[in-house]
């Protein structure tokens, strides 16, 4: 009998169109579920989709009706999802949706930021709002799934979020109000990995935890990562450390007001990480050894990403 297809959501994202990848090469069909159906997935060249066990279906986030016929139509029992900002009144809707079309568990890329709020993710305050919005459906996601349909993948502080410093990278100057905080580091295609063993059901997999934390190998400051990438790059890159406010007006330009205060609050914070935060960071690490068999450091990211960045730097200068 040929195994149901797995169905991605969001699969030209960095997450996404990984955990697709490798979910195809674990021998698994994958539904390739986007709002752009021209948009081209990271990685995978048109001659390889259509070699591949693929197919593209056309889903609006903002439109649960769209994601309930996509999951009916191609049969999928197995989802990948991730929180979209702007959400968070549509939360029961979408996951409602999944349910309705015939999915039967659910891989939710969430943050690692709510960690630490503790079993009861009621009391996260939407004051916060990433971790808030990410426990919106974690809560959503149990009501509907129950605690074994689903598994939720706390996931650190993604190499390729780098991009959001790449206009000061070109200048030669990176102003943040956080220069030593501490960060995780995992790369999507690592998350990917992970995301896809879980979509494929491999029998690593298998766990009674609803949530897992995932981080980098090697966590650094954000000024050791910056400080990489002008290695890499081969040019100096100036930190300078800024107030607050200053750096919540720059990154909401890219990221929006809310979401801005919640990370650079956050990643203040991180520059005197407790031992409650640095014992989460390590079993992020430890589990993605376990569940990716390894995991990239932020040298061999850059390594490998070199191009990609100084084409990137072209357009921010």
């Amino acid at each position: 009998m040929t195994p149901a297809p797995v169905i991605v959501i969001g699969a030209t994202g960095d997450v996404g169109s990984a955990a697709a990848r490798f979910a195809e090469q674990h021998g698994s069909s994958v539904v390739l579920a986007v709002r752009d159906l021209e948009k081209p997935v990271p990685g995978l060249s048109a001659a390889a989709e259509k070699a591949g066990r693929y197919e593209r279906v056309q889903i609006d986030l903002f439109r649960p009706d769209t994601i309930e016929a996509a999951v009916r139509t191609t049969g999928a029992k197995r989802a990948f999802l991730y929180a979209t900002l702007g959400s968070q009144d549509i939360v029961p809707d979408i996951i409602g949706a999944l349910k309705a079309g015939g999915v039967e568990f659910v891989v939710f890329l969430s943050t690692v930021s709510i960690a630490t709020a503790g079993d009861d993710l009621s009391q996260v305050g939407p004051e916060k709002y990433i971790p808030w919005l990410h426990a919106q459906y974690e809560i959503q996601l149990e009501k509907t799934f129950g605690k074994q349909g689903y598994v939720a993948l706390r996931a650190g502080f993604f190499s390729s979020n780098m991009r959001w410093y790449y206009g000061g990278i070109a200048k030669g100057e990176v102003r943040v109000a956080y220069p030593d905080a501490l960060l995780e580091l995992c790369t999507p295609e690592d998350l990917g990995r992970v995301a896809a063993s879980f979509l494929s059901q491999k029998p690593e997999t298998v766990t009674d935890e609803p949530a897992i934390v995932l981080s980098g190998p090697e966590p650094v400051t954000l000024r050791h990562a910056l400080e990489i990438i002008g290695t890499v790059l081969g040019r100096p890159i100036r930190v300078v450390r800024v107030d607050q406010e200053e750096n919540v007006q720059e990154m909401k330009q890219m990221l929006g007001d809310a979401t801005a205060r919640t990370l650079v609050q956050e990643f203040v914070e991180r520059e005197t990480a407790g031992d409650d935060v640095k014992r989460i960071i390590e079993e992020g690490a430890v589990n993605m050894r376990k569940y990716a068999h390894g995991g990239q450091n932020m040298e061999k990211w850059a390594q490998e990403n070199k191009d990609s960045i100084i084409a990137a730097l072209s357009g921010s200068g």
